[in-house]
Parts: C-alpha cells; sequence; structure tokens
C-alpha cells in the first residue's frame, strides 16, 4: 500500500477516534491543503453532517480559540445562523462538526433565476440581523459568501461560522454588501457599479439608494452597522398580506430597539383618549 494511502487511512482512523460517539466518518467530498471535509452521520440519529478538518496554524485556525468561539456562539442561540455540532483538537489541527442545510446556498439559488425582490429584501433583512447580534457580542463571521448563505421558502440561514477565525466587521459588511447585490441583481459575479433599478423593473428609490450605499468606492461611505443596514431595509416598502406585520416586525429578532411595539402603545393610548371623550359628549 502507498505511503499516501497509508497516511490518509490513519489519519481517518485518528478523525474519527477524535469525534468518539458523536459521528461515523463517510466519504471525503472535498481534499486541498487548507482543509479537508468528509460526510458523516450523527450514531444517535442519523443525521448527515459535515465534518471539516483545517490545516495546522498557522495556515489554519488555532484548535483551541476555535472551541472557544464555538462556545460564544452558542450563547447566541440566533434563530438564523447555524452553529456548529462540535469542534476539537487533532494533532493541533482543528476539526468542526456541521450540520448539513437542506437550503439551497445562494449561488445554486441563483442558478434556478433570479429572486423575487420581495424575497431578496427579507433575505437580506435576516443575514442583516444575524450579523448585527453575532457583531453586539464581538464575534464576526469572516465566510460569508453565496455558499455560506443558503436561502429557501421559510427564510436565510447562514452557516460557516466554524470555516475562520479570521475577518473583521467591515470584512463581514463588505460581504453582506455583495451578497446583497447578488440576491437583487441576480449577478453572481461582481460587475461595473450600476444602479439596481437599471436591472430589474419596480425598485424602490429608497432599495436603489441602499445598494449604492452598500456597495460605496469608499468604505467610509458604507454602512458601518448593521444596525444602519436594518433601518435602510425599514425604509423599503414591501407588499405585506397584513399591514400590522409591517409594524411589528420594524426592531424584531435584531438589537434594535422594538420600534414598532413603541408605535402600537402610542397608538393604544390615542384609540384609549378618545374612547374617553365620546363618553363624555
Amino acid at each position: 500500500m502507498p505511503d499516501a494511502v497509508l497516511v490518509n487511512v490513519a489519519m481517518r482512523q485518528r478523525l474519527q477516534l477524535s469525534l468518539g460517539d458523536r459521528a461515523e466518518l463517510g466519504e471525503e467530498i472535498l481534499g486541498g491543503v487548507d482543509r479537508r471535509a468528509f460526510a458523516a452521520s450523527t450514531r444517535d440519529g442519523g443525521i448527515p453532517v459535515v465534518v471539516t478538518l483545517h490545516q495546522a496554524p498557522p495556515g489554519g485556525p488555532d484548535p483551541d480559540a476555535m472551541q472557544c468561539r464555538v462556545s460564544r456562539l452558542r450563547e447566541l442561540e440566533h434563530g438564523v445562523v447555524d452553529l456548529p455540532l462540535a469542534a476539537g483538537n487533532l494533532d493541533g489541527r482543528t476539526w468542526v462538526m456541521d450540520a448539513v442545510s437542506v437550503l439551497p446556498s445562494v449561488g445554486d439559488r441563483l442558478a434556478a433565476g433570479r429572486v423575487p425582490l420581495a424575497e431578496g429584501v427579507s433575505a437580506i433583512r435576516d443575514l442583516a440581523r444575524a450579523l448585527a447580534a453575532m457583531h453586539r457580542r464581538g464575534i464576526t463571521h469572516g465566510a460569508i459568501d453565496l455558499g455560506t448563505v443558503r436561502i429557501g421558502s421559510a427564510g436565510l440561514r447562514l452557516g460557516g461560522v466554524g470555516q475562520t477565525l479570521g475577518g473583521s466587521v467591515r470584512d463581514d459588511l463588505d460581504a453582506l454588501g455583495e451578497v446583497a447585490w447578488s440576491l437583487l441583481s441576480g449577478e453572481v459575479e461582481r460587475r461595473s457599479a450600476r444602479p439596481l433599478s437599471m436591472i430589474r423593473r419596480g425598485v424602490a428609490p429608497s432599495l436603489d439608494a441602499l445598494c449604492a450605499h452598500l456597495r460605496a468606492p469608499d468604505p467610509r461611505h458604507r454602512p458601518q452597522r448593521a444596525e444602519a443596514i436594518l433601518d435602510a431595509l425599514d425604509a423599503v416598502p414591501t407588499r405585506r398580506s397584513s399591514p400590522l406585520g409591517s409594524i411589528v416586525d420594524v426592531g424584531v429578532h435584531d438589537v434594535r430597539p422594538p420600534r414598532g411595539v413603541a408605535w402600537l402603545v402610542v397608538g393604544a393610548a390615542i384609540l384609549l383618549l378618545f374612547a374617553l371623550l365620546q363618553s363624555r359628549l
């Protein structure tokens, strides 16, 4: 048996020992210098998962730092973020186990055609909410792209949080801008800057302005916080079956004050005052 095959078999055995009772390794689905990925399934329920083995530091993430990151992410408990199931150390290399998402990536979804504008705006809002919650806790993603963001009829999911320890808030916001442009324009590859309204019909001026803001040539002129993107999205008209849903939705599931609730309180106070005036007549 060739030495390379022996090394590969030994590595798989050690990785399986590291996983212990968590999962059973399957075939290798990604081979490379930076990282290798294996199909796997959990032992307790047979749920499909992916186990990624990263390159040793300094080229790859530090195992202890990654385990700390996973612990901090678990405290986040954000409904949009797909958290790693486990992380560990294999001879100084980080391994991470993630559940397999059933939703298509944004890249795969766009390959089938453009996303409706309302669906794209909703997905961008979900992504901005997730980043706002992460950044508030001092956690950056560092690997947002058309592959780690997934969308479906039920909404958006953000994965890939165990791919890297790097990145910054600026990197995350710029990556969000690129994903947002792809979702709205249908363009997978970056092209010359132009208004969204020149590509698609029915684009509100506020959405045109947001796209220009996200892709401004000077980073200082782009949004500096995810909450700023959420505020801009609140000004974008959307078609909803219930007007009440638009009011209550403002500020929900992100780190901004629940302004929608405040408007409901004001409305209730006005109705009560009106009722009191009527009773005196």
